[in-house]
C-alpha cells in the first residue's frame, strides 16, 4: 500500500506548537528534543555561576538596583530570574515562550523558597502599562532575531514602548558569530522518528535558515524554521537607532574584558532609550 505523499503546505509544527510564531515554535521544538527544559546537576552550577557575574555585568553596565523594574525575555529555567531574587531584586517580570522552561523554573523557586512572576509567552505578545527600567535578554537575541529586518524593527520598537526613557536595554548571545555558517545537510535519529538538519544561507542579505525536518515512524512529517539576518555592529546600531536606542556599548560575552571587535564570536549589546526632548513652550 503506497502512502500518501504529503505537499509542502502540510508540513506544519507539532500541534502543541502550532499557535506559536515560526521562531517560537522552532525554539519550543528545539528544547523538547533535546531535553532542555530539565537540566542536570552540572548544567545548574555551571548556570548559576555565570548568574552571578552575568547579574554582575548588568548592573556595572546600566546602574541597575533592587529598586529597578525589571523585564526578563528568554528566561529558561530561572538562572537568572533566582539569581535576582536571591540579590534581592522584587520587581521582575520573566517570559519565556517555552511552557516546559518556566515550569521547571516554577519549581526551582519554589524548592528555593522565592516567589517569582515567570510567564510562559512570546515577549511580542506581552504589553503593560508600567514601563520598565531594564530589559534583559541574557543569551537570547531574540531582540534581533526575527525573520526579516522589518520584523527586527517591530520588535524593538516593541520594546522601545515596554521601556522608561533612559531605560536600558540589555541582550546578546556568545555563539553570534560575524561571518554566516556554511551550508550544510545532515541527519538523526531520534525517539521519535528521524531529523533532517540545514542550514541555508544568502549571503547576499546575510540571512541564515536553521531547518529541521521531523520525519515520525507512522509517516507524518513537521517542519520548524529559525531563520535569523547576521548583523553586524554598524547595522546594529542603525537598527537601535530608528528606534529611539542608542548603542552605549558592545562586548562578545557578557565580560567587560572582552570589548566588541576583539574576537569572532558573540555579540552582546547595552542600549539605552533615548529621553524625548523637552518641548518649547513657546514653539508651536
Amino acid at each position: 500500500m503506497k502512502r500518501k505523499q504529503q505537499t509542502p503546505s502540510s508540513l506544519q509544527p507539532d500541534p502543541p506548537f502550532s499557535h506559536l510564531r515560526p521562531t517560537s515554535a522552532w525554539y519550543c521544538y528545539q528544547t523538547r528534543t533535546r531535553r532542555k527544559s530539565s537540566p542536570s546537576l552540572e548544567q545548574v552550577r555551571e548556570g548559576e555561576r555565570l548568574a552571578v557575574s552575568d547579574i554582575n555585568f548588568v548592573e556595572h553596565e546600566t546602574g541597575m538596583n533592587q529598586q529597578s523594574r525589571i523585564l526578563e525575555i528568554g528566561c529558561a529555567w530561572g538562572r537568572h530570574s533566582l539569581e535576582l531574587a536571591r540579590r534581592g531584586y522584587q520587581q521582575v517580570e520573566s517570559l519565556d515562550v517555552c511552557e516546559a522552561l518556566v515550569t521547571t523554573a516554577r519549581e526551582r523557586a519554589t524548592k528555593a523558597g522565592d516567589t517569582l512572576s515567570l510567564l510562559a509567552l512570546d515577549y511580542l505578545d506581552y504589553h503593560t502599562d508600567t514601563p520598565f527600567d531594564i530589559i534583559l535578554s541574557l543569551y537570547d537575541r531574540s531582540c534581533l532575531g526575527q525573520p526579516d529586518n522589518a520584523q527586527d524593527h517591530n520588535s524593538l520598537q516593541h520594546l522601545a514602548r515596554l521601556l522608561q526613557p533612559g531605560g536600558h536595554l540589555v541582550f546578546g548571545i556568545c555563539d553570534w558569530p560575524r561571518d554566516l555558517p556554511l551550508p550544510s545537510r545532515s541527519w538523526e535519529e531520534i525517539e521519535e522518528g528521524f531529523e533532517l538538519h540545514e542550514v541555508l544561507s544568502e549571503r547576499t542579505t546575510m540571512k541564515c535558515t536553521h531547518r529541521t525536518l521531523l520525519l515520525r515512524s507512522d509517516g507524518s512529517r513537521e517542519i520548524y524554521e529559525l531563520t535569523r539576518i547576521h548583523y553586524d555592529l554598524a547595522q546594529v546600531s542603525t537598527l537601535l537607532a530608528k528606534t529611539n536606542f542608542q548603542l552605549v556599548s558592545a562586548y562578545h560575552a557578557f565580560d567587560h574584558e572582552r570589548p566588541y571587535g576583539s574576537e569572532n564570536e558573540g555579540l552582546v549589546v547595552v542600549a539605552q532609550q533615548q529621553k524625548l526632548p523637552m518641548l518649547d513652550s513657546h514653539k508651536r
